[in-house]
């Protein structure tokens, strides 16, 4: 073991002394093979500055620069205990083929690209422009795993690490054309909307986009609900029903109307109530009594479409039939059970 630290004090001497070796080949050896054992490098006070162990692995208390065109290649481990500044790239592979799952880079902490104090696991700063993340192939996807029972997965978007901060969060083309998706910080949704006012708001063309349902059918404009209800009371035979109901619709849309007095489904084999629309009746097909209107018995609905954009009005018209057998005075006054109009304007 003396003469092993001898020989290589003596290389090191010589090192120091001569500029410069010319030889194919220096070995020294050392007595273990398991690291126990290593050649120890030291300044000029003394203090250790590099250990080459005699297992191969390489300890360096200072700084190890690379320089030069060449590549350096590390066939073992490599571990480091203090912080690592690499100026230029830093690259797993197999000789130029895709990496294994033996070639890791394994983190134990907080990684932060482009910033100096990284606040979560992988932290991407701004550093002089704009933070992107590239996800590249042909088949490229993110997935958010979550085996915690009762867990969930978040995607949170903010403007400041602070709790309660939000920020849009946009779904787009390469470099964010066109917009496809907006979700603001209010919790607003725009689909085909950048700029969306509503919990949903739907863009586009109208009359070209809207909502497809798993038949097929399509909807190109917002549900609209009316409502009113009367009070409860008594109408006569052959008087317009109280409550008429105004609604707005666009040409080619679709309203339902729905009337409903509670308590009374039926008045009698020939008692009706005439649901007219715009003033005219809404239906002209043959009725109970065979004359040749549409009528309706105390709870129905009809379907009209708008001929045009702007106001319309359903109204009714309530005919005591004469085989009546609920009414207070046959041939005479109705009791309403509470009187309720409903339309819901739909697509075409």
């Amino acid at each position: 073991m003396l003469k092993l630290r001898i020989a290589a004090f003596a290389i090191v001497l010589m090192l120091g002394i001569v500029s410069r070796v010319i030889s194919s080949d220096i070995t020294a050896t050392l007595d273990s093979s398991d690291g126990s054992s290593a050649f120890t490098f030291r300044n000029s006070d003394g203090t250790p500055v590099a250990h080459l162990f005699s297992d191969g692995n390489l300890q360096l208390d200072g700084t190890l620069e690379v320089s030069g065109a060449g590549k350096s290649s590390i066939a073992g481990a490599l571990s480091i205990s203090s912080d690592v500044s690499i100026k230029g790239g830093l690259r797993l592979d197999s000789a130029g083929v895709f990496c294994t799952t033996d070639e890791m880079l394994i983190v134990d902490g907080k990684v932060g690209i482009a910033t100096d104090y990284p606040q979560a696991d992988l932290h991407v700063g701004s550093g002089a422009g704009e933070t992107v993340v590239k996800l590249d192939g042909s088949n490229a996807k993110m997935r958010f795993l979550n085996f915690d029972i009762g867990q969930s997965n978040w995607i949170q978007s903010g403007k400041s690490w602070t709790s309660g901060s939000t920020a849009e969060l946009l779904f787009s083309g390469i470099n964010g054309t066109p917009v496809h998706m907006v979700l603001d910080g209010d919790g607003h949704l725009g689909i085909g909307e950048s700029t969306p006012t509503a919990k949903l708001h739907i863009g586009g063309v109208s009359g070209t986009d809207g909502i497809k349902f798993p038949d097929g059918s399509m909807q190109y404009s917002g549900v609209r609900i009316y409502r009113s209800q009367n009070a409860y009371g008594t109408i006569t035979n052959g008087t317009w029903l109280p409550g008429s109901i105004t609604f707005y619709a666009i040409a080619g849309q679709k309203a339902t109307l729905t009337l409903d007095c509670t308590g009374r489904t039926n008045a009698g084999g020939h008692t009706y109530i005439d649901l007219y629309y715009d003033g005219a009746l809404a239906h002209s097909t043959a009725g109970h009594d065979g004359t040749a209107t549409w009528r309706r018995n105390i709870h129905g609905s009809v379907n009209v479409t708008a001929a045009s954009t702007g106001n319309h009005t359903f109204t009714a018209y309530f005919t005591i039939g004469s085989g009546a057998s609920t009414l207070t005075d046959t041939g005479g006054e109705w009791p309403l059970g509470g009187l309720t109009w409903q339309v819901i304007v739909g697509g075409t």
